[in-house]
């Protein structure tokens, strides 16, 4: 019995491997790439030939690197990490936090002792010798000096170091003919920066152009081409030899890739330049936007007819085209003038200052966290669990962190544990781009109610994947119930039924009810924060899951890892402060607004801030009516027209409509 269950798990752990491989293979041929092309300076072709093949495994800094190379971002993954693996990235990740929140001595410390730990080889030499962990560390440290106002020499020198580690004379021969990941590319963006002589326009024009035809996914866009566009577009039309109107067409295109990802990345830069470079054309003026002209703005737009086109993003996500210069100069002061008030009331730089969204690892979790977290939470005895995979006493060790469970065991114990049997995966377990990418159409129709082209993406995601896997039958449960319900289709409690038989796939509901410490997938998470909305509101149920949320989020609210999880926290807290508004609770309500709304100033991120603007005016008309004093004077009129700005920024046409009739119904009292 032992023998057969331990053949099993050798299978699934070389099938793990297999997929993985299977997937990065199906990438690089798909953008017809060679092994050479993919793994300069980062490993021989040898070694990522046998990766594709299932036949060796890859480091996680490694694994990263060569996705990244293939146009896949290390945010789309849940990731399960060795005890000593996951110690390396919670530091990197708390160095990366106190970068973002400007703590420049507090950073320093910790990347010096980072680089002590784990950077220096057994000898003490200055060098690191693996070159990826000594890339990061230069990065890092280029922006600890960038906060501290280093010299351009000193900043060029470290960046120029940082580059030379794995792409070695990148100009040397077309950009096109070679692979390189986000990381790297930024690398490239900040050599040029800093350039000494100053920067050339060609280099950053190849940039852009290599981002056009690499068919990175939108989150990969928006990390690099806006900033590609910023920085071409600051140098005007004499350095650059691109008149004003081509300068304005890079600068619209990165404006819309940022508007379809929701991100903020160099967006105040790109809406300052355009408003400078329309000024100066014909028939407009410093006094064609703003102020009053507000409101005049989204009745232009709702009365002309707009042409819509598709961005070359491979999502197809359209985006605006309008050839009324004038319309387009006030929409663009509107937006910058917003972003700015926002900024200025969190104290928040407007400017983009650090590129710390580039190495933030989102999902990871600690392989042995998750086993005796799971473990306790079913209430499985260590002999039910390890029965036929390993020996107690192994389990015993594993559990208390005295050893690194082999990857055979693992994905045994996660499989008994109602977990994925692999240890990275998306919401999706499959080896396939296209659904990937689907799925990420999906969410934007489903943001828009756009319920007939949603059942259709669905329909052909269903037939990419495989049904026979857990985590993959509870998405898909989860996207049909969650259709129907935007159609009207189903009443609150065969809703909240439906996706209670979708959680209890992977994990019972009573579990979760339980007190103790908790770990849950971002699926399972989903499935119980879309069961709460058909659930009765004052039922000891809901409260019980309001409470357990609450809980798990507490730790990770109060320390430096918040930036590796704020996508789960936001979609997961945004709900439950929202609760405690609608049952009177607008203090607790407003401390998680706070939180949220600085939370995405600082990581760059657009989809929350201006629901949560909504809150917050809503929190405050409440008290007003309520007679309940506030030290707050928000005005509803001005806060709404900001919300509805944002939306439009955001193409979530269905929110802009909303903040719209509350317009309405604020001016009419």
């Amino acid at each position: 019995k032992v023998r057969k269950n331990w053949g099993a798990v050798i299978m699934a752990s070389r099938k793990d491997k297999e997929a993985l491989g299977a997937y990065i293979k199906n990438l690089r041929e798909k953008k017809g790439f060679s092994l050479d092309q993919v793994c300069e300076g980062l490993c021989t072709s040898q070694q990522l030939s046998k990766l594709e093949k299932g036949e060796k495994a890859a480091s996680k800094l490694l694994q990263d690197a060569l996705l990244e190379r293939l146009g896949v971002g290390a945010e789309d993954y849940e990731q399960y990490l060795s005890p000593e693996d996951y110690d390396r990235w919670e530091m990197r990740q708390r160095i990366l936090h106190r970068i973002i929140w400007a703590q420049t001595e507090p950073a320093r410390e910790l990347l010096k002792e980072y680089y002590c730990r784990y950077a220096k080889d057994s000898e003490g030499s200055p060098w690191i010798t693996d070159r990826l962990e000594r890339q990061f560390c230069l990065s890092a440290w280029a922006q600890i000096r960038v906060l501290e106002k280093a010299p351009d020499k000193e900043l060029g020198a470290i960046i120029d170091e940082a580059v030379g580690l794995t792409m070695p004379g990148p100009w040397e021969k077309p950009l096109k003919e070679q692979a390189f990941s986000f990381k790297e590319l930024n690398l490239l963006l900040e050599a040029e920066r800093y350039r000494r002589g100053g920067p050339l326009a060609k280099h950053y024009k190849e940039i852009l152009s290599y981002m056009e035809a690499s068919g990175a996914d939108y989150l990969g866009m928006a990390k690099i081409y806006p900033k590609a566009a910023y920085l071409l577009c600051s140098s005007g039309p004499e350095t650059t030899g691109e008149t004003e109107e081509g300068l304005l067409r890079y600068c619209g295109h990165a404006i819309e890739i940022l508007r379809n990802s929701m991100r903020l990345y160099y967006l105040w830069e790109l809406l300052d330049l355009r408003e400078q470079y329309l000024r100066r054309q014909p028939g407009i003026s410093a006094q064609s936007g703003g102020g009053k002209r507000t409101q005049e703005i989204f009745k232009e737009k709702e009365g002309r007819e707009t042409s819509l086109k598709f961005s070359n993003t491979p999502e197809g996500i359209p985006e605006e085209e309008s050839d009324d210069s004038a319309y387009v100069y006030r929409i663009t002061r509107a937006w910058k003038k917003v972003l700015e008030t926002i900024y200025a009331e969190f104290q928040m730089p407007k400017a983009t200052v650090s590129y710390c969204y580039l190495y933030t690892e989102k999902g990871v979790s600690c392989i042995n966290d998750v086993v005796r977290i799971r473990r306790r939470m079913l209430g499985m005895s260590r002999k039910a669990l390890c029965d036929g995979i390993c020996d107690e006493k192994t389990l015993r060790r594993l559990e208390r962190k005295e050893t690194s469970p082999q990857r055979a065991v693992t994905v045994a114990l996660f499989e008994r544990l109602g977990l994925p049997g692999t240890l990275i995966h998306t919401e999706l377990v499959t080896a396939s781009p296209q659904a990937r990418r689907l799925m990420a159409k999906l969410r934007w129709y489903d943001n828009n109610f756009e319920t007939q082209k949603a059942e259709a993406l669905l329909s052909q995601i269903r037939s990419l994947i495989s049904a026979d896997i857990r985590c993959n039958q509870q998405m898909l449960m989860q996207q049909e119930v969650n259709l129907q319900r935007l159609q009207k289709k189903t009443d609150n409690e065969t809703y909240r039924r439906r996706l209670q038989e979708a959680l209890e796939l992977t994990l019972p509901l009573e579990v979760f009810l339980q007190k103790g410490e908790k770990y849950l997938t971002h699926q399972e998470q989903a499935c119980i924060q879309n069961m709460m909305q058909g659930m009765d509101k004052e039922s000891e149920e809901f409260w019980i899951c309001m409470e357990r949320f609450q809980e798990m989020y507490r730790p990770v609210a109060e320390g430096e890892l918040l930036e590796t999880v704020n996508g789960m926290y936001g979609f997961i807290m945004r709900y439950v402060q929202s609760e405690l508004g609608n049952h009177g609770e607008y203090d607790r309500s407003d401390q998680y607004l706070q939180l949220l709304l600085k939370e995405d100033l600082r990581t760059y991120r657009m989809p929350s801030i201006a629901r949560c603007l909504y809150a917050r005016w809503w929190n405050y008309a409440q008290r007003r009516l309520e007679g309940i004093p506030t030290d707050r004077d928000l005005s509803g009129e001005t806060e709404l027209t900001n919300c509805i700005l944002l939306s439009r920024l955001t193409k979530l046409t269905s929110n802009e409509s909303f903040y719209k009739k509350e317009l309405k119904l604020e001016k009419g009292k």
